[in-house]
């Protein structure tokens, strides 16, 4: 940990916090405020890296006056929408200290809770992530957006994070730039299953959150949306386990119609329930085959075509 006292205008920080902003200027000052007086009464130097990521608000104003009032503050304002997960594998290129922080603009999770993250670091840890406590409960969507990953992703992890959507994150930076080089790791949970998979070392400490203290800027709708679509997406092979299941059911449909047409022909009972089974089996066999191969194309399509950002200005 470098001295504040002595570092000087070019020595390099100690720790880069990224901060996503996407129509976040009533949040801003407010964090920006509490994460300098942390840092500060942590003891390491820092540098504070603001994304507007094409806010409609009045983000980039307020980025750029708090960038002007502190050397240690930069902002760079994104010419489209690109999202969270982007701009944390793109800051990885930006940073210049040895260790990246991350935490949302919107306050759900608290600036006071970044030094025990970087504590876990200190201790060797090469990626750590909170684990949020709401102080009161999370809404349906949330609950089951978390509920869905933990449940597709369970077993195929090398370590079992149990919060995937905390926003107050911290990592080694040749981490974050191994996992920024891999084709399509820079979209949603391909990022966070590409960064558990790849640390060596992985630790989680619980930390305070609030729910309701501002409507997600992303949307919960939006952001449940892709991670259920991520998710199917990147689950390990489930192309794969969805085509082998769709042919077991309709091996199993076919043995079934046997079954009973042979019940039927010899007199033992109606014709229906064979006429059933077949037209249920047919409908889910199929309909699970052709998910299946869907999603292998999704997955091809998602390491094919990475999204790009493009920077409008620094400031």
């Amino acid at each position: 940990m470098t001295d504040p006292a002595e570092a000087g205008a070019d020595a390099l920080p100690d720790v880069s916090v990224v901060v996503p902003v996407y129509n976040n200027a009533t949040t801003l000052r407010e964090l920006v405020a509490r994460v300098v007086a942390t840092m500060e009464s942590d003891g390491r130097t820092f540098e504070l890296l603001l994304y507007d990521d094409a806010s409609r608000d009045e983000s980039w104003q307020v980025i750029t006056e708090l960038a002007a009032a502190d050397a240690r503050v930069s902002g760079t304002r994104l010419r489209r929408n690109v999202g969270q997960i982007t701009i944390y594998a793109g800051a990885c290129f930006d940073a210049r200290s040895d260790v990246v922080c991350i935490i949302d603009a919107d306050l759900e999770t608290r600036p006071e809770d970044i030094p025990a993250l970087l504590a876990l670091i200190d201790d060797g840890f090469e990626f750590a992530s909170g684990v949020r406590v709401w102080g009161a409960p999370k809404a349906a969507p949330r609950r089951l957006s978390t509920s869905l990953l933990r449940w597709m992703l369970a077993g195929t992890m090398r370590h079992q994070p149990r919060d995937y959507g905390c926003g107050l994150k911290a990592w080694r930076r040749e981490l974050g730039v191994e996992v920024g080089s891999i084709p399509a790791s820079d979209r949603g949970l391909p990022w966070t299953v590409a960064m558990v998979q790849l640390a060596r070392t992985y630790a989680e400490v619980e930390v305070q959150a609030t729910p309701h203290a501002q409507r997600s800027s992303y949307g919960v709708v939006a952001k449940t949306a892709q991670a259920v679509e991520l998710s199917l997406a990147l689950w390990a092979r489930v192309p794969i386990r969805l085509i082998v299941f769709g042919v077991g059911v309709l091996a199993a449909t076919f043995t079934a119609a046997l079954g009973f047409g042979a019940w039927w022909l010899f007199g033992g009972g109606p014709w229906w329930p064979a006429v059933a089974v077949a037209q249920a089996g047919l409908t889910i066999g199929s309909a699970t085959i052709i998910g299946g191969l869907v999603m292998s194309r999704l997955e091809l399509a998602l390491t094919m075509n990475a999204p790009k950002w493009a920077v409008a200005e620094r400031c």
